[in-house]
C-alpha cells in the first residue's frame, strides 16, 4: 500500500470514529482539511502528504501576525517554541505569504500507524487550543501594559524630570 493509501485509510478510520458522515480523504494535491472541536474551541486542521520527503504534516492556524507586530510579538512566539514543551512537540512558525502563525507537526511515514496518526491529531487540537489561549493572554497583557504606559506618559512636549 502506498503512502497516500495509508493516510486515506487512517482518515477513513478517524472519520468513522469521529462520526464524520461524508468521510475524509486526501485531495489530488495530497491535502485534507479536518474540523476538530466545536464553537470557540474549533480548530481547522490541515494534513499534507509530502511524498518526496516521506512526511505527513499536521498543521493548524494559531492566529494572524499583524503587519506592525514588533519584536515583543516575535519574542513571545519564539519563547512558546523553545524546547517544544509549550507546543506539545510541534513547531510554531509564520507563513510569510498569509502572515498566519501556524503550529505544525511533521511525522515520517515509515513509523506512522493509526495510533500515532490519531495521537498527532489529538495533540494538534490540544496544543492549538492551549497556544491560542496563551497568545490571547499575552496579547491582552501587552495591550494592558501599552495602555498603562500611555496613561503614565507625560503630555506631548513635556520633559521627564
Amino acid at each position: 500500500m502506498g503512502r497516500r493509501e495509508v493516510v486515506n485509510e487512517h482518515l477513513r478510520t478517524f472519520a468513522a470514529k469521529a462520526g464524520v458522515e461524508d468521510g475524509l480523504a486526501l485531495g489530488d494535491d495530497g491535502t485534507c482539511g479536518v474540523a476538530l472541536g466545536a464553537g470557540e474551541n474549533a480548530v481547522e486542521a490541515g494534513l499534507e502528504v509530502i511524498e518526496e520527503e516521506g512526511l505527513i504534516l499536521f498543521h493548524a492556524k494559531l492566529g494572524d501576525l499583524e503587519p506592525g507586530a514588533g519584536a515583543d510579538a516575535l519574542q513571545r512566539l519564539l519563547a512558546l517554541n523553545a524546547y517544544g514543551v509549550e507546543t506539545g512537540g510541534g513547531v510554531v512558525g509564520l507563513d510569510e505569504e498569509t502572515r498566519e502563525v501556524v503550529l505544525t507537526f511533521a511525522w515520517p511515514f515509515d513509523t506512522l500507524d493509526y495510533a500515532q496518526f490519531e495521537g498527532l491529531i489529538e495533540r494538534l487540537f490540544s496544543a492549538t487550543s492551549y497556544l491560542r489561549e496563551r497568545l490571547a493572554e499575552a496579547t491582552a497583557a501587552a495591550a494592558d501594559e501599552g495602555g498603562r504606559e500611555a496613561r503614565s506618559r507625560p503630555p506631548s512636549g513635556a520633559i521627564w524630570g
